[in-house]
C-alpha cells in the first residue's frame, strides 16, 4: 500500500464535497483508509488536505484520473463565469 495525499481547495462547501466525492469513489475500490484536514484560509479559502491509502501501482492512475476531473471543472467554471 502507498500513502497519497490530494489539497481539495476552493471558496464553495459544494466545489470542495464535490471534489472529495470524485476522489472518494476514484479510491473506494481500493481502500477505505482515508483522513483528513481542514483549514479556513485568507478571504474564506477552503483547503483540505486528503491522506488515502492505495496500492502503490494504481497511485499515478487515481492521480491522473482525479487531476483530470478537477482541470475539466476549472475550465467549466471559468466559462460559464464569463
Amino acid at each position: 500500500m502507498d500513502n497519497s495525499l490530494e489539497i481539495l481547495q476552493g471558496t464553495s462547501t459544494d466545489t470542495i464535497t464535490k471534489q472529495y466525492g470524485v476522489l472518494a469513489d476514484l479510491i473506494k475500490e481500493y481502500n477505505d483508509k482515508t483522513w483528513f484536514s481542514i483549514h479556513i484560509l485568507a478571504n474564506n479559502f477552503i483547503q483540505i488536505i486528503v491522506y488515502y491509502e492505495i496500492p502503490e501501482a494504481k497511485r499515478d492512475e487515481i492521480k491522473e484520473k482525479f487531476d483530470g476531473f478537477v482541470r475539466n471543472k476549472r475550465i467549466s467554471y471559468s466559462n460559464s463565469h464569463g
